[in-house]
């Protein structure tokens, strides 16, 4: 058990990071292993907007330029391609000293759209990487001096919330287990000395082909009262830009969703069920001396709690088994149903981690209703007859949140041979964890004519590139995360591990492309070959799952480590704080999250040692 927990925490934690600084080492080793060009004659899947013809040029062109015998001819290709600038962009640019006699230089300007774990770890891994120098000349007391300067971009993360979030840990913060400064630090708290400005702007659009980004305030910081949101737009020019912004998750799209649903993404989600939490409990010890609740133990002994889970990826299993858990302190009636549209639950997962969550899943009674989809939300008052409209609770939060959801079964599956075709379910909380967005709707980046997928998710080639359809020269715009797909490969799953991983790819690979494509970089470099871009290959470090308060299950080294139950739970915790984002973040998770557990375990005790005295005085009344 020992040896298993220290090599999960080596392969999962500390093995993280070091293999996504491996890609920037082999880079800089020039290690060729690792630039396997991809297959040009694959094909593509009929469903992407993009021609095979456009992305087999893409990357000719690409493999041409990282050839090590690099001509003037060459090198003049190299420069076109990889450095598609507008000249009127630099106009609002900042000026900055001569460089041996050139043209003014400009700082480069590299927008980093989203603050997830993919777009969080491009900004960090960007300000870390050794920006080459040029020699200025300083003019102090009429003295000319030579001064080395190094030519570092400006590096912009944007996002529309203040905060960070680190989202396998979300639930801890919901049930008051982590501290929000664990889980949801603000950025420019991450972002202290890091070179990196943030800021807070929703994302309008993209202009491919100008090089442009379209930013406005988010609705909470705007002043105007105008209607016309094209007043507040910002254009703002860049020479190299990344996409992270995430899945979309648009509950409109579902009638009913958006006002009865719970969604489980962002820290307001997170507080929103923490309240409706604390309703139901509240709800449950107030019915104090009748006869709904138990004279000893104040657990209401006759109401049935129904909740429905949508989405049976990693955070609606945990979101399940947990709200099971709790509720149950609660009531001792409490039915969950998940719905997934999948076929199977956990379909990204290890097969001893979902085998593993589908066991807890029967053990907690949890109801699984897989292959269907939400179609409709609707009241429950409104569905029901006249007689059966008492109210439930003593909340009228709680009562208004009660729903009926129908559900569809796709076709194909056993549901859809059925009578009826439709099902319905009763909803006393109804939680949303699965996506539903209008993949065609030209919100945000996809306010643009980057090529997607029937998905929505922007597709790039092996390097996350993504080359709009239509423009003649190489691109400098890249994707990863949920947001990204990858052409001719299977989607991955929406992990952090996933996106960290990425990240450290696309980091490096815009790194490549800007002084590559920089005529004072390659003139003050000794060694005149092009840096190589690098492609990405996703390494599965393992996986866990939270699966209640005091279980777990953790997989690691292709199946070597397995571990379940409290020891893997407190080990995962462990891990997460090895694999925050920053150094001081890791250190305050690992305090914070050893304060709680040691917190947790004193009320546990004291809890043990009340009901033990409690046990005690009714025998000796006896």
């Amino acid at each position: 058990m020992f040896h298993q927990a220290l090599l999960a925490v080596i392969a999962i934690g500390i093995t993280a990071p070091i293999h996504n600084k491996l890609y920037v080492v082999s880079a800089f080793t020039f290690t060729h292993s690792l630039s396997t060009p991809m297959n040009l004659n694959a094909p593509i899947s009929s469903y992407y907007s993009l021609q095979d013809n456009e992305l087999n040029l893409t990357n000719e062109r690409r493999n041409i330029l990282r050839r090590s015998d690099v001509t003037p001819t060459r090198r003049r290709q190299r420069r076109r391609y990889l450095s598609p600038r507008l000249s009127n962009s630099n106009s609002n640019k900042e000026e900055t000293h001569k460089n041996d006699g050139d043209d003014d230089s400009t700082p480069k300007r590299i927008y980093i759209l989203g603050g997830g774990f993919g777009g969080l770890n491009t900004a960090l891994t960007l300000a870390s990487l050794p920006w080459p120098t040029t020699m200025t000349t300083i003019e102090e007391e009429g003295v000319h001096q030579q001064q080395k300067q190094q030519q570092r971009p400006i590096i912009t993360l944007v996002d529309r919330k203040e905060r960070f979030v680190f989202l396998p840990l979300l639930y801890e913060l919901c049930v008051g287990d982590a501290e929000l400064e664990e889980v949801a630090p603000t950025f420019q708290t991450l972002l202290k000395d890091s070179n990196v400005e943030f800021l807070q702007r929703e994302i309008e659009g993209v202009d491919v082909k100008n090089s442009m980004v379209y930013l406005s305030q988010p609705p909470s910081f705007s002043t105007t009262t105008t209607t016309d949101q094209s007043r507040r737009q910002e254009g703002a020019s860049y020479d190299a830009l990344v996409i992270a912004t995430g899945a979309d998750v648009n509950l409109s799209a579902i009638p009913g969703a958006q006002s009865y649903a719970i969604p489980f993404y962002t820290v307001e989600d997170c507080f929103e069920l923490r309240r409706t939490l604390a309703l139901f409990k509240s709800v449950a010890t107030t019915t104090g001396g009748s006869d709904d609740a138990d004279a000893d133990t104040g657990v209401d002994i006759d109401r049935v709690v129904n909740v429905v889970v949508v989405g049976g990826g990693y955070s609606g299993v945990e979101l399940a088994l947990n709200v099971s858990e709790r509720l149950k302190r609660s009531y001792s009636k409490v039915e969950i149903t998940l719905v997934h549209r999948g076929d199977e639950i956990l379909q990204y997962a290890t097969e001893y981690n979902r085998k593993t969550g589908v066991d807890r899943l029967k053990k907690a009674g949890v109801t699984l209703k897989t292959g269907s989809s939400v179609v409709d939300v609707k009241s429950l008052h409104d569905a029901a007859e006249e007689d059966e409209m008492e109210d439930k609770f003593s909340s009228d939060y709680l009562n208004q949140k009660r729903c009926r959801v129908t559900l569809e079964p796709k076709s194909g599956s056993s549901a859809s041979t059925t009578a009826g075709a439709t099902d319905v379910v009763d909803a006393d909380l109804l939680l949303w964890t699965a996506g539903a967005s209008s993949t065609n709707i030209a919100n945000g980046v996809l306010n643009s004519i980057l090529p997607r997928d029937s998905s929505g998710r922007v597709v790039t080639d092996s390097l996350l590139c993504t080359r709009a359809k239509g423009c003649e020269s190489d691109s400098n715009v890249f994707a990863l995360g949920d947001r990204a797909r990858v052409a001719r490969r299977k989607p991955y799953g929406a992990t952090a591990q996933v996106a960290i991983q990425q990240a450290s790819v696309v980091s490096w690979n815009v790194y490549a492309s800007l002084l590559n494509g920089d005529d004072s970089a390659t003139k003050s470099t000794a060694n005149e070959q092009p840096l190589d871009l690098l492609p990405f290959n996703y390494l599965d470090l393992g996986e866990m799952l939270t699966l209640g308060e005091e279980d777990a299950s953790i997989t690691s080294l292709d199946g070597l480590v397995r571990l379940d139950g409290a020891g893997a739970s407190i080990l995962r915790r462990l891990i997460y704080a090895v694999r925050m984002p920053t150094a001081r973040q890791a250190l305050s998770a690992a305090l914070l999250g050893a304060e709680k557990r040691v917190e947790s375990l004193v009320a546990k005790q004291r809890q043990k040692q009340n009901n033990v005295s409690m046990k005690k005085k009714k025998m000796s009344w006896k």
